[in-house]
């Protein structure tokens, strides 16, 4: 009756309650030198033999877990009789096998986990849209450091649009850590299937001054577009735009090619042609018409706030900044910097006005 009752539940995400970026390593791998399972990850040649131990170890945790709050959400009560113990480990090794057999096949894992630690926040994950990496967590906690520092000398709260929103990630992320310092956060995405997912995002967190609207920012009326969501100009803008080049998409791990959407990685050109950076110089020419001039922000305390955020790809970043350089009939940016990851590799260019 117990698992009957159970069966009819249905398949669910199964929600991880650790971070999945970067995957920490566990080791010793002795016990596990001869488990069928572990053999089947390593299908999956993408995996160490540590990491395939370090995933098995959460996927079989996961899936009891995910069944014990099934039971307790079923009955009322957090563990079953004991009578049906036998049969609930029966019905999670066979939850199990299923989900190690996704992973051999190569669906990343936080595709089937369902979410992903971002920063503080945890995100849910689904299939095609980008799955979000530490690196823009990192990038972007920065910028709210950064934009803190900066309110200290304002009492007027920022309006923020972040382009290629994919899982609503950046503006989310920048809601939850600047708190009261934010009016109202804008996300655009041109994918139905991401927009849904940040609204859930935004809805899972409770995050309220955080919206997202469909947008294809090449289409000739994307700047009207977004004023008239925003009702006016803003004060920063953030984007993590497509950047990878067709030469360099062809590199990538079977696992991102296959299951994540290539219009959030691709920055070519249709036709294949150049270094994925076609996103940038579209960015660059709405700059003008999206940002508060200086002496709106220099009037509202915000003078030194960086005004644009955009992440890059590790070569990207000499010749993004040329390109905000030059927004604006090349008057618009005083300085900017290149940001590194905290693995050391260029991830963003950082422009400021004024």
């Amino acid at each position: 009756m117990f698992i009957a009752a159970l069966r009819s539940a249905g398949p669910r995400s199964i929600a991880p309650r650790r971070s999945l970026n970067p995957l920490p390593i566990i080791r010793g791998t002795r016990s596990f030198s001869d488990d069928p399972l572990l053999k089947t990850l390593l299908r999956n040649r993408e995996l160490s033999r540590e990491e395939a131990v370090n995933e098995l170890r959460w996927i079989r945790e996961e899936a009891r877990e995910d069944i014990q709050r099934q039971a307790a959400a079923i009955f009322g009560v957090s563990m079953p009789k004991k009578e049906d113990m036998e049969a609930m480990r029966g019905l999670e090794s066979g939850v199990v096998l299923g989900l190690v057999e996704r992973r051999a096949q190569g669906e990343p894992l936080q595709y089937i986990l369902g979410n992903v630690d971002f920063g503080p926040l945890q995100l849910i994950c689904r299939p095609p849209t980008l799955i979000p990496r530490p690196e823009t967590a990192h990038i972007f906690t920065r910028l709210s450091d950064e934009l803190r520092s900066a309110s200290s000398a304002s009492s007027e709260h920022l309006s923020i649009v972040d382009l290629c929103s994919g899982s609503g990630c950046i503006p989310l992320l920048l809601s939850h850590t600047l708190q009261d310092r934010l009016a109202h956060a804008f996300g655009f995405e041109l994918s139905s299937k991401a927009l849904q997912l940040a609204r859930d995002n935004a809805a899972s967190l409770g995050i309220r001054n955080t919206s997202f609207s469909q947008l294809d920012i090449l289409s000739p009326t994307a700047v009207s577009d977004i004023l008239a969501a925003t009702k006016g100009k803003v004060s920063v803008l953030t984007a993590n735009p497509p950047y990878i080049s067709q030469a360099e998409y062809e590199q990538l791990p079977d696992s991102v090619r296959r299951y994540e959407d290539p219009r959030a990685l691709l920055g070519d050109t249709q036709d294949g042609d150049g270094e994925g950076l076609a996103f940038y110089g579209r960015i660059a020419d709405m700059l003008p018409d999206l940002l508060l001039d200086d002496k709106d922000m220099a009037g509202k305390g915000w003078a030194s706030a960086p005004r644009v955020v955009m992440e890059i790809g590790e070569s990207q970043g000499e010749d993004v900044s040329q390109i905000l350089y030059q927004a604006g009939d090349g008057s618009m940016f005083t300085r900017t910097e290149i940001w590194q990851d905290q693995y050391g590799k260029d991830r963003a260019v950082v422009g400021w006005s004024g």
